[in-house]
């Protein structure tokens, strides 16, 4: 543990069998060798929220995204980190702000975004904010390209999250149940499509 040499710390923490107190205490000890290097700070993060750190993770996310403003890596990672604390608000302020750069698989973005749309939606219903929710549930079915990933082919995309809120959110309001029903029919075309349960017990 002598070297000060920060990438010995960061490799290390990679090696099988090291616990994940060795493995933080590894990334920490690059961190704190390094604070220059924005990667070791991703790492961190990404240890954190593997430990069920939360907490821990949103402090390393929000220091380093201080630091690096600009790094729309720092700035996901501090979304993820909001989401797993259940700060929802933050996580989806913190997703407005960024500019992903596409690569090929980039939905880590979307599925952040969504999640965030759709936490806050739940919210919304449960303090009677029908119009609220109703924008969030609408807002979690769209794919920013800022997000780093466009929209797939319709058949290729899962909506059951926003039907099953959507139908929920009618049948609360209680004035519009055709709403209601028509989400619950799509539901069950999912579930039928899928092979598993009987779409009428929706």
């Amino acid at each position: 543990d002598r070297p000060e040499y920060a990438p010995l710390y960061a490799a290390r923490a990679a090696f099988p069998g090291r616990t994940a107190p060795e493995r933080r205490a590894d990334l920490e000890r690059a961190a704190q060798l390094d604070p220059g290097q924005w990667r070791y700070g991703r790492l961190l993060v990404e240890e954190m929220l593997r430990a069920k750190d939360p907490a821990g993770a949103v402090a390393v996310a929000v220091r380093y995204r201080t630091a690096f403003p600009e790094n729309y890596i720092l700035g996901l990672g501090l979304a993820r980190a909001f989401l797993a604390a259940g700060r929802y608000r933050d996580a989806d302020a913190t997703l407005a702000t960024l500019h992903i750069i596409p690569f090929e698989g980039s939905a880590e973005g979307h599925v952040a975004y969504r999640e965030a749309k759709l936490m806050l939606a739940v919210d919304a219903m449960r303090g009677s904010r029908w119009d609220e929710a109703a924008e969030l549930i609408a807002a979690a079915r769209e794919w920013p390209e800022r997000l780093g990933a466009g929209a797939p082919y319709p058949a290729d995309v899962d909506t059951r999250c926003e039907e099953l809120l959507e139908a929920d959110l009618a049948r609360r309001r209680g004035s519009d149940s055709e709403t209601a029903r028509a989400a619950r029919e799509r539901l069950g075309a999912w579930a039928l499509q899928a092979g598993g349960v009987d779409g009428r017990v929706l």
